[in-house]
């Protein structure tokens, strides 16, 4: 949007959208995408080359209502993953035009950040097929654990370069980066638990 006027300069769909204008219904909405823990993560990144970086998760739920009451149930099934595939997107800041988009199969549950030339973002992995799952797409009745990946790719291409397993769901917030040193908090909100991995960055 233009900052003095609020006027919108472009949109762009960056997830995937289906249905969102239906609403709850006793027996079921039907498909809704991206649903409420779907679409852009919390936080995106920008460089000095005018481009935006985002994760985008493209979750698919079914709204219910009873009564007063509203609630939701995940379409496990819905994505290729069973819980919600994503992309790590860039954006031309001034067009909205799309540079390049990297699919992901897993939900990009990590904020992205750039520096020296690559993207820093990541994803949840799947717990495995069938399962129970909690309405964020966690496992209820099941003795596996998701667990966070960190990645690296190119800025310019997308080009994924490495990923890491750091053994938890990546913390809320995403990584941060400090003394030439890439740093991960991991542990699932409302756990007890949790780490803090650091990377070496190149010089």
């Amino acid at each position: 949007m233009d900052a003095y006027t609020g006027t919108p300069i472009w949109w762009t769909v960056l997830g995937t959208i289906y249905d969102e204008a239906n609403d709850p219904q006793i027996h079921g909405s039907g498909l809704v995408m991206p649903g409420s823990s779907g679409g852009a993560q919390g936080y995106h990144a920008a460089d000095n080359n005018n481009t935006l970086y985002f994760a985008i998760s493209s979750n698919g739920y079914n709204f219910f209502i009873n009564g007063d009451d509203t609630f939701l149930k995940p379409e496990i099934n819905a994505t290729k993953s069973g819980i919600g595939n994503g992309t790590i997107t860039a954006l031309d800041i001034k067009t909205g035009h799309i540079k390049w988009q990297t699919p992901i199969d897993l939900p990009t549950r990590v904020s992205p950040l750039v520096t020296d030339g690559i993207v820093i973002s990541g994803y949840k992995t799947s717990v495995g097929k069938p399962y129970t799952a909690s309405t964020f797409g966690g496992p209820l009745k099941s003795p596996l654990a998701s667990t966070g990946i960190i990645m690296a790719l190119d800025k310019d291409t997308g080009k994924v370069l490495w990923t890491f397993n750091v053994g938890s769901e990546i913390g809320i917030g995403g990584p941060s980066i400090g003394n030439g040193m890439l740093f991960v908090t991991t542990g699932k909100l409302g756990s007890p638990t949790g780490s803090v991995v650091a990377f070496g960055l190149p010089a």
